[in-house]
C-alpha cells in the first residue's frame, strides 16, 4: 500500500506545474555611477541613459548621477547608495579600480554593489574599453542565462523590463552536467537502483521542470508582450560554453543573471564566472 501512495504521489507532483506571475518591476529612479572625471562623466551617463530607455521607450526614469568621488569605506560607500533609493544602478567594470582594463573581475566596488544591496546593477563594460560602444547599443535582443530557472519570476519580470516591444528575450536554463554527473555517480554506488534508468528518468524530470516553466512563461508573455519574440532553451551541459555558443549567434545587447545568493556573501557563482569570462557585454546582475 505504501509503493502505491508513493506512486500517486509522484504522478501527482510531476503534473504540479510553476505559475508564472507577470509583475514589471516598479523602477521609478536610477542612478548612473561611474569613476569619471567631469566631462568624461557626462558622456558616459548620456550614453548609458539612452541604452537603457532604449529597451523600454515607454518608461519614464528619474534619472540621478553620482560620478568620480567615492567614500573611503564599504560602509560610506553603500549608506550613499541607499541614499539615492535607486530602483536600479548602472555603472561599469573595474569601478574605482587602479587598473582600468583589470579582466578577471567586476572590482571590488560593483561586487559591493551586488551584494550588499537589494538593487539591480546594469554593468557595462568599462567606457574605455573598445567594446563599450557596442555593449551599449539599443536594447533589441536580451539573453536569460539560467541554471535554475523554475519559478524564478523576479529574474524573468527583471530581463523582460529591459527588452523592447519589437525586441527578443532568449530564456536559457543550462542545468550544469558536472554536477549532476557526480550525483549520479553517488547514485550508481547505492544496491537496488537501477542506475541507467534513474539517470534518464532524472534527467528527463529536470529539463521538464524548466521547459514547463519556460513554456509558462511564453505563454503569458504573448498575451501581455504579444509584439516581443520569446525563445527556450533548456539542455543539460556547461552554462558558460552554452553562453559562448549562444552570443556569436544572436545581437544581445545585454545578458541577465541571478547573482544574488542567500546561502552566502560572494557573488553567485554562474553570474561570478561570466563576468570574469565575458568582459565586452553588458549584464544585469539580479
Amino acid at each position: 500500500m505504501p509503493d502505491r501512495i508513493d506512486e500517486f504521489e509522484s504522478v501527482f507532483r510531476s503534473a504540479d506545474r510553476t505559475v508564472y506571475r507577470f509583475e514589471p518591476p516598479p523602477v521609478r529612479r536610477a542612478l548612473v555611477l561611474s569613476d569619471r572625471p567631469a566631462g568624461t562623466a557626462e558622456a558616459f551617463d548620456a550614453r548609458v541613459r539612452a541604452y537603457v530607455e532604449s529597451g523600454d521607450p515607454d518608461a519614464s526614469l528619474e534619472w540621478e548621477s553620482w560620478h568620480g568621488d567615492v567614500p573611503d569605506t564599504r560602509e560610506q560607500f553603500v549608506d550613499r547608495l541607499s541614499s539615492y533609493d535607486a530602483d536600479l544602478v548602472v555603472t561599469h567594470r573595474n569601478l574605482h579600480d587602479s587598473i582600468s582594463d583589470a579582466h578577471f573581475g567586476l572590482g571590488v566596488y560593483v561586487h559591493v554593489l551586488t551584494q550588499s544591496t537589494r538593487v539591480p546593477v546594469l554593468v557595462t563594460p568599462s567606457p574605455d574599453s573598445p567594446g563599450f560602444e557596442q555593449a551599449t547599443r539599443k536594447l533589441e535582443d536580451a539573453l536569460l542565462l539560467s541554471d535554475h530557472i523554475d519559478g524564478d519570476d523576479r529574474l524573468v519580470n527583471w530581463a523582460v523590463n529591459f527588452v523592447s516591444n519589437s525586441g527578443a528575450l532568449v530564456l536559457a536554463n543550462v542545468e550544469p552536467e558536472a554536477v549532476f554527473g557526480r550525483y549520479m555517480h553517488a547514485i550508481s554506488r547505492i544496491p537496488g537502483i537501477e542506475t541507467e534508468m534513474a539517470e534518464d528518468r532524472i534527467r528527463a524530470e529536470l529539463l521538464k521542470e524548466a521547459e514547463d516553466y519556460i513554456a509558462a512563461c511564453r505563454q503569458r508573455l504573448s498575451q501581455v508582450r504579444p509584439e516581443l519574440t520569446t525563445t527556450g532553451l533548456v539542455r543539460m551541459g556547461e552554462p558558460l560554453q552554452v553562453l559562448r555558443e549562444l552570443l556569436p549567434r544572436h545581437d544581445h545587447a545585454l545578458v541577465v543573471m541571478q547573482a544574488d545568493d542567500d546561502r552566502q556573501i560572494a557573488m553567485r557563482g554562474l553570474a561570478a564566472a561570466a563576468a570574469v569570462e565575458f568582459a565586452d557585454i553588458s549584464m544585469l546582475l539580479i
